[in-house]
């Protein structure tokens, strides 16, 4: 009736951002965020912060450090560079 199609699970072909990127914390959407990941990620929200690892694997993620702490985000998580 229907065939299944085993597929690989997506990954960033090249990481969004680099090494020593500046980037800053987008503000998590209650609606559409897991109810953990809003928690987290609004502790961090509109903080800016240096990357300082690039975590390859199945979905890249990023150690920022805001100086007196680090946090772990995906690149959807994150805004580019800024002055």
């Amino acid at each position: 009736m229907f065939d299944v199609i085993d597929e690989e699970p997506q990954t960033e072909k090249e990481p969004r951002f680099s090494l020593n990127q500046q980037v800053e914390v987008n503000t998590p959407k209650k609606q559409s965020t897991d109810i953990e990941d809003y928690y987290y990620l609004s502790e961090y929200a509109g903080k800016k912060g240096v990357i300082v690892k690039v975590n390859s694997g199945e979905k890249t993620s990023y150690t920022v450090d805001f100086g007196n702490k680090e946090g772990l985000f995906y690149g959807d998580d994150l805004k580019g560079s800024f002055e």
